[in-house]
């Protein structure tokens, strides 16, 4: 088979069409541009671009933020103010790669759930399928675009609303608040998914970051399949693919990821950083898609072993016609090239399809 463009293999690898070897991606906010970039680039690296594919208006609500540096750290403190009152919350900017940490949440009193359900209902979603096109035509065959509409409303309530700790607690003190809440951004929802079905992505990612241990296969089946099956059946009917970020320990969550419509198990994170491997994964996901996350601890070990880790990624994966081998995690820029270029050798070397499997290796070397 002729040498593909990095496009071409992703969106190959995602149908399921013959392509030519395992595809190697970065997400585009993590690659510092330069010669040793262009080098990779070169080598196959694909850049994978995440954009949203809508803006949000509140015509009825206020949005404010105050900008302050606290102990050197560029700090935010949004406001919401609606008719019915105001919430706070407060976040921490600048930490990795333009990632934020929230140090306070939006919901800390009963008296802000009707605060927020105001302003979750007042939202109107405006369409920008401009941003998809500019995107796709300025990374042309060296990367791809993948559009995301965020957390679903299970997660953006643990994760953004209230914070993993105030969520648990509310499950006890006031489970009817929460999850009229949750029903309610679960009705506007859909008009996102229906935006997307829409829209002139292929690929589409939803929801993400479930910690297994967290959200439990209860919560995680009442709760979060659900949004994702309505927003599949959407994407599906359109003829598009969907994702869902999945980088964390999900071992008790197999079964239910097996069962449900998502496509893609992106960002999926093997051993030894999380608790599957990518041949547990190839077992109870066959039908699915990994794109997996390197294992971040693994940057910071010898060539070696960076070599081996990638060998034996694409042997579990074998044939390897469902796997792409991605970085979504930030990687300390004094072993990035090192283990970027390992892994982009290893991969042309070996990655080839069909992959013939073989015996597993220990690796052994150290950081």
């Amino acid at each position: 088979m002729r040498k593909m463009t990095p496009r071409q293999r992703i969106r190959a690898a995602l149908r399921g069409a013959p392509h030519d070897q395992v595809p190697f991606t970065i997400y585009w906010i993590m690659l510092p541009r330069g010669e040793r970039e262009a080098r990779l680039r070169r080598a196959g690296l694909a850049i994978v671009e995440r954009l949203a594919l809508y803006w949000e208006e509140h015509p009825n609500c206020e949005l404010l933020q105050r900008t302050y540096y606290e102990r050197g750290i560029k700090t935010v403190r949004d406001i919401i103010r609606t008719p019915v009152g105001e919430a706070t919350a407060v976040r921490k900017l600048g930490l990795s790669y333009g990632s934020e940490v929230y140090t306070e949440h939006f919901i800390k009193r009963p008296q802000d759930y009707r605060v927020m359900a105001y302003y979750a209902q007042d939202a109107v979603y405006h369409a920008d399928y401009d941003a998809y096109h500019i995107a796709v035509d300025r990374l042309g065959e060296d990367g791809y675009v993948l559009p995301h509409i965020g957390y679903s409303p299970y997660m953006l309530l643990q994760q953004y609303w209230l914070g993993v700790e105030r969520f648990s607690l509310e499950l006890a003190e006031h489970p009817d608040e929460l999850f009229s809440l949750y029903e309610l951004l679960c009705r506007r929802y859909r008009e996102l998914y229906a935006l997307y079905a829409r829209s002139p992505a292929e690929a589409v990612l939803y929801c993400g970051n479930v910690v297994g241990n967290v959200v439990g296969p209860a919560r995680f089946q009442r709760y979060i399949v659900p949004c994702l099956t309505e927003c599949a059946d959407m994407l599906h009917e359109a003829g598009k693919l969907l994702g869902t970020h999945l980088d964390a320990s999900i071992k008790n969550l197999a079964p239910a990821v097996a069962a449900a419509p998502i496509d893609i198990v992106e960002a999926f994170t093997p051993a030894p950083d999380c608790d599957m491997s990518v041949a547990d994964a190839r077992q109870i996901w066959p039908d699915k898609v990994l794109w997996c996350n390197f294992p971040s601890s693994m940057h910071l070990f010898d060539a070696a072993a960076i070599e081996e880790t990638t060998r034996e990624m694409l042997r579990q994966s074998a044939p390897g016609d469902k796997l792409l081998i991605g970085v979504t995690e930030d990687i300390p820029e004094a072993v990035m090239w090192r283990s970027l270029g390992v892994i982009a050798r290893t991969i042309n070397a070996e990655g080839r399809l069909p992959i013939a499997p073989c015996a597993p290796m220990t690796v052994t070397s150290s950081p």
